[in-house]
């Protein structure tokens, strides 16, 4: 998609097949654009100016058009500002305008969102305000950024590292997630959001996204549901892999404008997957990541995996790419009839370019060009949350019928459930044969029959 010697971390946004793309070329932000699903793409744009550096491309897409933030560094007169720039259909753009914050030369990533004539910002400072942490902070513009608020206190955070800070208008609310460390008790990194019921002047308390045990979620990505009203959450999660730079893609998906998020499903199983992309409409839920599951050759993969019931079963993952270098930072879009991919390709030797690339293919996971499909095992089994405390869910994936049982850790039997061939969901509520709620503790469930390499251990946690 691109010819340019170094670009990294893209964003896409379709509709109808009108595909926008952004992305970060050293130091000035570029553009492309396709009118025809991708099949040809108009001629690159920088939208950035000389003499600046410009980083931490965000790309939203409101009722006026496109709207796309950065951080921006004026070489010339050293004045560190968040930029934006908006166009109706991506053709001409307006210039950019640039906004001050509170803490010049002290501030993170931007994040950027839009409605009607509302503009969203928000960042994360670097430096602590007087309650001695550092805050992230926002404001607004109720006429598509002549005028701006005053600067707006969302939340704070433990350390200046709040971790992909994100904002997305759903459906009637605004939501800014990001991760890190929240507080002083809890261990590792959690997923924080904050809401907004009047676009921007007052936002909540904080609101825990991914569950507050001590594992460590990273990688936020969000995604609104506009026609069930939902909005889900992605996070990187590596409480299955002692290493903190890989592990599984986690969603969990909020029914109530995101003030409570009552549990979260996983979409990945190899424990080598970091920095997911998510989608959602309808029933249908997607994700892509890059994967080190194949990393016999140092490289990483782009992976996808799709749900067509909201996450509780998927139908499993697929490669999208095989190639010699890194592929690295995906993003997806669904417009109405297909799906839209992009990242960016380290290409190693001969030429050691990092490069943008685009994949499109429709909705039915088996039309994916020519890519191989990781074909499941004859029995496969997951079960989360795990610790839980109220309902467990089960998947099996299975070419033949068969039952699960769960054992408490005398090896006795607690509860007994059959499944049929294909993808099953079951549900235990913690109660034994008699209807009674099991203790406390750690529950062992298996396949009737099965060897012990396909036994699962549980915490039931009251």
């Amino acid at each position: 998609m691109t010819d340019v010697f170094i670009a990294y971390e893209p964003q896409v946004l379709a509709r109808n097949d009108t595909i926008h793309v952004t992305w970060e070329n050293l130091n000035f932000i570029s553009y492309m654009r396709s009118v025809d699903g991708g099949e040809t793409w108009d001629s690159l744009m920088v939208l950035t100016e000389p003499d600046h550096r410009s980083v931490y491309a965000d790309l939203s897409m409101g009722d006026n058009g496109l709207l796309v933030s950065w951080q921006d560094d004026n070489e010339i007169t050293h004045e560190e500002t968040i930029a934006i720039r908006t166009s109706r259909d991506g053709t001409i753009w307006n210039d950019p305008l640039y906004i001050f914050t509170d803490n010049m030369h002290h501030f993170g990533i931007p994040a950027s969102a839009t409605k009607g004539d509302s503009i969203f910002l928000a960042y994360n400072a670097y430096r602590p305000d007087s309650t001695g942490w550092f805050p992230i902070r926002s404001y607004y513009s109720y006429d598509y950024g002549i005028t701006w608020s005053e600067e707006v206190t969302l939340g704070h955070t433990l350390l200046s590292s709040a971790q992909d800070l994100l904002m997305n208008y759903c459906n009637g609310f605004l939501m800014a997630i990001w991760a890190g460390d929240v507080d002083t008790v809890s261990t590792g990194y959690h997923v924080i959001g904050y809401r907004s019921t009047d676009a921007g002047q007052s936002w909540s308390d904080s609101i825990w996204i991914s569950p507050n045990i001590p594992y460590s979620a990273q990688n936020p990505c969000i995604a609104c549901n506009e026609e069930t009203g939902e909005i889900a959450v992605g996070y990187m999660d590596y409480r299955y892999q002692e290493y903190a730079f890989h592990g599984d893609i986690f969603i969990a998906i909020s029914d109530d404008g995101g003030l409570t998020w009552p549990g979260e499903v996983m979409a990945t199983e190899n424990h080598a997957a970091w920095d997911p992309s998510i989608g959602f409409k309808a029933d249908t839920l997607v994700v892509v990541w890059s994967d080190r599951q194949f990393y016999d050759n140092g490289q990483h993969e782009i992976m996808f995996n799709r749900s067509d019931n909201g996450g509780m079963i998927w139908q499993g993952e697929y490669r999208l790419t095989n190639a010699m270098g890194q592929s690295l930072a995906p993003w997806i879009s669904m417009d109405s009839s297909k799906l839209h991919v992009v990242w960016n390709e380290d290409e190693r030797e001969p030429n050691s370019n990092r490069e943008i690339y685009y994949k499109r293919y429709t909705p039915d996971p088996t039309t994916v060009d020519d890519n191989k499909r990781i074909l499941p095992a004859v029995f496969s089994m997951r079960a989360y949350p795990n610790p839980f405390n109220s309902n467990l869910r089960i998947f099996v994936e299975s070419q033949e019928p068969g039952s699960i049982v769960i054992y408490n850790i005398l090896g006795r039997v607690i509860a007994e459930f059959e499944y049929e061939s294909g993808s099953s969901l079951i549900q235990w509520d913690a109660t034994g044969k008699s209807g009674q709620h099991v203790s406390t503790g750690i529950y062992i469930i298996g396949k009737r029959g099965g060897d012990v390499t396909g036994y699962k251990k549980v915490l039931y946690l009251k």
